[in-house]
């Protein structure tokens, strides 16, 4: 199990082995839970979908996704 310290000013620095495995670069937010005495880190999501764009180039992922959008919007439009 690796360790992280907190600083006198209630920072923590998350081992470079996780930043990796998690591709966390400065700058990046994580939403943090606390759940009992454990306290659950995840990587956030954050800004619109238009940050997120170039992120997947190459790739079709958003206009799969209005298409099928456009798609349950006709499927209940016939339903009503």
């Amino acid at each position: 199990m690796l360790k992280a310290r907190v600083s006198s000013r209630g920072q923590l620095a998350l081992p470079k082995q996780v930043r990796d495995q998690l591709g966390l670069v400065e700058g990046d937010c994580l939403s943090v839970r606390v759940e009992g005495d454990d306290v659950i880190l995840r990587k956030a999501v954050t800004g619109n979908w238009r940050e997120w764009e170039g992120r997947f180039k190459g790739s079709d992922l958003l206009g799969d996704l209005a298409r099928n959008r456009r798609k349950e919007q006709t499927r209940d439009r016939k339903r009503s």
